[in-house]
């Protein structure tokens, strides 16, 4: 087999084994996490793997290019100028487009058939040149076969690895650009978590809220009628607040819009908060500038049976939402208020810990 020969096949298959283990990557780690006590050796193993691929692509593709850029100077200036530019396209993409649309399983099995949409077009520019070709093709749709059917399968398998991690049921799920969402349970009593880490168990819930909440608007000394909740998108703060009668405008501030419009809509949540975020309306602001969003007012149902046959209901209090990160909003704080309600998760991160200081 000739020189030209070799380096083409070689690139072809290399692209081939990058899309097909690139591309299972994520898939094959949902599962080793769930069902490996050793997890650490399948991601190391897959890195390291992927990794040696990805090595090997540019110096075959240094020699690919000699054929036109004899000059080994110029040659190495074009390929990895194209790499660094790529590189470049290829973050933009993942962080504005691919991170906040898709699931990390479906991004991999996308960039992997992309892999390998690029193996097949390298195999027709270099058709000539290829000695072995049933070998290489054979290969190559293998490996496209493996992964449309590992597409087809995904969903299942990671809904199955997924609710190996949690001793209930899954009853919901979401994953939105900043994190997982997973509420598990049975019959009445349920559970959301976030990223994995419990937020709350509708059970004993209200212990944590009430104390959180009824003490610092206690210490005030007077009626509170405008306070701020940061954090808490769950609504179950908010609940707490709602209980005073004095209180007229609350602002929750919460970085994920799923989660509050989980409390919105999810049946289950929206009667654990007693429809606290029900009747809000969304109001998203820059973290330059921060504005009050539009307000609507939060009611309940009149207590007496003439209120009820009539319809009447009661107004409660305004409530305002915004999304965009605490830390931000602490900066441009609009108006006063009478009291600031801080429900953030353990401060076990540099970004968490930041929020208490």
């Amino acid at each position: 087999m000739s020189h030209p020969a070799r380096v083409a096949e070689a690139f072809v298959l290399t692209e081939t084994l990058l899309g097909l283990v690139g591309g299972a990557s994520a898939v094959l780690l949902y599962l080793a996490f769930a069902w490996l006590s050793h997890f650490t050796a399948a991601l190391y193993g897959l890195a390291l793997l992927i990794g040696f691929g990805i090595g090997l692509e540019i110096p075959l593709l240094l020699r690919i290019n000699a054929r036109w850029r004899s000059d080994l100077k110029d040659n190495v200036g074009d390929v990895f100028a194209l790499d660094y530019i790529g590189a470049l396209a290829g973050a933009v993409v993942w962080a504005f487009v691919l991170l906040p649309w898709f699931s990390l399983d479906k991004i991999s099995l996308f960039l992997g058939l992309a892999n390998l949409a690029v193996a097949g077009a390298t195999l027709v520019a270099f058709w000539q040149q290829i000695e072995r070709r049933l070998l290489v093709i054979g290969v190559l749709a293998a490996s496209v076969a493996g992964l449309a059917g590992l597409t087809l399968a995904a969903p299942g398998l990671v809904t199955d690895a997924r609710q190996r991690l949690y001793a209930d049921p899954i009853r919901h799920h979401v994953s939105s650009a900043f994190q997982d969402i997973v509420v598990t349970g049975a019959g009445q009593r349920f559970s959301l978590y976030l990223n994995g880490h419990l937020q709350f168990d509708s059970e004993d819930e209200y212990i944590y809220h009430e104390l959180l909440v009824h003490p610092a608007l206690m210490a005030l000394g007077r009626p509170p009628r405008r306070v701020l909740v940061l954090g808490g998108g769950d609504g179950l703060a908010v609940r707490e607040v709602l209980r005073w009668p004095s209180v007229e405008r609350v602002l929750l501030v919460d970085l994920d819009p799923a989660v509050t419009a989980l409390a919105r809509e999810y049946e289950p949540l929206v009667r654990l908060t007693e429809g606290a975020l029900l009747d809000a309306r969304v109001s998203t602001a820059a973290p330059q500038g921060v504005s009050a969003g539009p307000t609507v007012p939060v009611e309940k149902a009149g207590e007496s049976l003439r209120d009820t046959l009539l319809g009447l209901r009661e107004h409660v209090a305004d409530v305002q939402l915004l999304h965009l990160d605490a830390d931000l909003f602490v900066r441009h704080i609009p108006g006063e208020w009478d009291a600031v309600i801080c429900d953030f998760p353990d401060p076990s991160s540099p970004d968490l810990a930041k929020l208490f200081s």
